[in-house]
């Protein structure tokens, strides 16, 4: 499935990522190191390696109450 391949295309970044900078390699450098081997925007990569935007692992939770501003519109 698709969205298995992406989800370890996303754990090998991040792995690729923390080796790096294991090994004495800036933030930024190894951004745009992994921008080029994987073929994607360096923000991209930041978004995949720090899990932010749509790539977070982080669930928003909804607030029932903000919900109920709308009323019923089943009725």
């Amino acid at each position: 499935m698709a969205a298995d391949y992406l989800q370890q295309k996303y754990i090998d970044i991040r792995k690729d990522f923390k080796s790096m900078h294991d090994d004495g390699y800036r933030s930024q450098v190894i951004i745009k190191k992994l921008s080029k081997k994987y073929y994607m925007a360096e923000s991209t990569i930041e978004d995949i390696v720090y899990q932010t935007g749509r790539y977070g692992s982080r669930k928003v939770k909804i607030d029932e109450n903000q919900l109920d501003i709308f009323g019923n519109e089943n009725e």
